[in-house]
């Protein structure tokens, strides 16, 4: 068990397939990025700690081809529907979660 797995619990899945990784992001963002914005405008700032962070991930994100996104799954209380979370990692180091 490595120690992102010890921290955060195994994951259903670890994607480190480069295309699939894209795939993945852009679902993710499509699903989330407007809920978000609209419930804080500066939610981003407050996830990165800062705006300088931030930009610090997405040019992580579009520069390095070894991202690897661990997928976990939870039951939504209200539907009892399963879904997924998240967890984008470059250098053992979270650049980016989504949480639909």
């Amino acid at each position: 068990m490595n120690k992102r797995e010890f921290l955060l619990g195994e994951p259903e899945r670890i994607i480190t397939d480069y295309n699939e990784v894209l795939e993945l992001r852009d679902e993710d963002g499509e699903k989330s990025t407007d809920r978000w914005e609209t419930e804080d405008i500066e939610i981003y700032n407050k996830f990165y700690g800062s705006e300088d962070d931030e930009q610090k991930a997405y040019l992580l994100l579009k520069s390095r081809k070894d991202i690897v996104c661990y997928e976990y799954q939870y039951e939504k209380n209200i539907s009892q529907e399963i879904g997924e979370w998240h967890i984008y990692f470059v250098d053992d180091k979270v650049v980016t979660m989504y949480f639909p």
